[in-house]
């Protein structure tokens, strides 16, 4: 079998290219001479003038790299309106966990292991989206001198049509502070992790990646035929060249294109390191579009490995779904980028938002949850300013002040008397 290999490069400078004219030696050299003479003062002035970067592709690759994105796009429509379910869990062979089963009971009680397993969703519309986990995450210990991991419930939402970004972190359950942002005219960083780069390629949702997408590399190579976990299929090779301050990056993009150009893996190198790899995994390689499984990512130090367990289609979603109503005594963080600017609020137990001033949040950034708890019964402005335990006995400082001025009354008008 032959080994076909076509690279796609990113010319820096656009050069005029000669071609024989058939007609005889001397109507050779002629026309060589002509080219010459007018093409050299074009390129000595390009040899001087900047131009942007354009991307030139081969006619072959350019065909298969459309028809990707023509099937990518039969994917995206299939995959819309639509919940998906998994569960994932995260293995380090070298690491162990001490994980908080009950801390009800003093001392709490410990597990340990090497597993962080999560339950979770993602929800597709448009260009909404929504990312539910329940699972482990760390939590310090008493002086931050432990690590610990227990149960959260974290939400991430992209709302497009209120371009409106929100996050939510339930730390109550264990006693923390449940915490939450809001950010205006911007996506949450979250959905760019590596997190949702599985279900994106599966579900033809590649081009929303930032860094390893077609549009952002400068070489493009396409090998055929290719080998991913003992698969036939063909391979991309989109790199983004670095500089004297970083690395070259390169994504290797393994595609079945028998069966609709369907991706089944990725390696990602930074400079000649290999340091993660994803496979995708599917029901079948037989159906018109696919339906994922789940997936498998590995690095150097741990493994991850996610199980889809239901897809809900056509689930009717609409533009509140992708919201978030924060729970009473949930601190938050409501951003504006194109403004700059940022305020902190609280949610009280009627459900009413409070704001902190700048000076408050400064008071009571290191104060420690007790000072913080004033946030909830002081209006805007006053928690810190007043000791929590201050206010406790402040009725027994009224009480003392209205007995001395009573003994101070008898005492006049019995001198009087």
């Amino acid at each position: 079998m032959s080994r076909c290999q076509t690279t796609i490069t990113v010319p820096r400078r656009c050069v005029p290219v000669t071609r024989k004219t058939g007609r005889g030696e001397n109507n050779r050299r002629g026309t060589q001479l002509r080219h010459f003479c007018l093409e050299f003062p074009l390129l000595l002035i390009l040899a001087f003038i900047p131009l942007e970067i354009s991307k030139v592709y081969a006619t072959d690759v350019s065909t298969e790299l459309a028809i990707f994105r023509e099937m990518e796009a039969k994917r995206r429509a299939a995959f819309d309106d639509v919940k998906i379910f998994f569960n994932r869990e995260e293995v380090v062979p070298e690491e162990t966990y001490k994980i908080i089963v009950d801390d009800t009971v003093s001392p709490p009680i410990i597990r340990e292991s090497n597993t962080l397993d999560y339950d979770e969703e993602i929800w597709f519309k448009g260009g909404s989206l929504m990312y539910r986990s329940t699972g482990l995450t760390h939590w310090y210990g008493p002086g931050r001198k432990e690590v610990f991991y227990k149960t959260e419930d974290s939400i991430y939402v992209f709302n497009s049509e209120s371009n409106f970004s929100k996050e939510f972190q339930s730390e109550a359950e264990f006693g923390g502070i449940p915490l939450g942002e809001i950010i205006h005219n911007k996506k949450s960083g979250i959905f760019n992790t590596i997190i949702f780069t599985p279900i994106r390629w599966q579900t033809g949702r590649s081009f929303e990646l930032l860094d390893h997408d077609v549009e952002n590399a400068d070489i493009i190579t396409r090998e055929s035929p290719s080998i991913f976990e003992d698969i036939p299929c063909a391979a991309y090779k989109l790199v983004i060249l670095g500089d004297k301050s970083k690395k070259s990056r390169r994504t290797d993009v393994f595609v079945l294109e028998e069966s609709s150009y369907l991706p089944i893996g990725l390696n990602f190198y930074y400079g000649d390191e290999l340091f993660l790899t994803i496979s995708l995994l599917y029901n079948s390689f037989e159906e018109e579009v696919p339906v994922p499984a789940g997936w498998r990512i590995r690095t150097m130090e741990r493994y991850t490995n996610a199980i889809i367990t239901k897809i809900v289609f056509h689930s009717e979603l609409q533009s509140s779904d992708f919201d978030i109503q924060f729970p009473p005594r949930t601190s938050f963080v409501e951003e504006f980028p194109d403004e700059g600017r940022e305020e902190v609020w609280v949610v009280l137990e009627n459900g009413k938002h409070r704001r902190i001033t700048e000076a408050e949040h400064e008071r009571l950034m290191f104060a420690g949850r007790e000072t913080w708890e004033e946030v909830y019964k002081t209006p805007t402005g006053m928690a810190g300013l007043i000791k929590s335990e201050h206010l406790r006995i402040i009725p027994f400082f009224l009480l003392g002040i209205g007995m001395a001025l009573a003994i101070l009354i008898f005492g006049k008008l019995k001198f009087k008397g």
